[in-house]
């Protein structure tokens, strides 16, 4: 009995150990100007049924949208929002591109903190 408890509890120490282990995959992660009047764009490419955490802080409220590109370039909008401070679970919606789109309707530049991770590689930066 005493050797049975002992196994199952060095067993589930090395269980534990291995998951502390794990480290998360950062997809993207910096600090962005968005100009005022334009948006920036980061793109990065997940499966369906996987899932980022996308944060995304601004001195002021900044409209947001996550979305999909399909095969043929159509973009669908998941969620949207406006905010100064996001904390948001993505959940792919198709084997593909997806999207989160910071927007400055402003009148003055700031600059945006914005960390995505999870099941996902980054794709591509953009401004527009």
């Amino acid at each position: 009995m005493r050797r049975t408890v002992l196994v199952l509890a060095v067993v589930g120490a090395a269980l534990l150990a291995g998951c502390a282990g794990e480290e998360t995959n950062v997809v993207a992660e910096d600090t962005w100007v968005v100009p005022s009047g334009q948006f920036i764009e980061i793109d990065f490419d997940m499966n369906e049924g996987d899932t980022v955490q996308i944060q995304a802080t601004a001195p002021q409220p900044f409209f947001w949208d996550v979305h999909y590109h399909d095969e043929e370039g159509a973009i669908h909008v998941v969620d949207e929002g406006t905010t100064d401070s996001l904390s948001y679970s993505l959940e792919g919606q198709i084997n593909g591109l997806h999207s989160i789109l910071i927007q400055n309707d402003g009148d003055t530049d700031y600059e945006v903190d914005v960390l995505v991770e999870g099941a996902a590689d980054f794709v591509n930066f953009r401004r527009g």
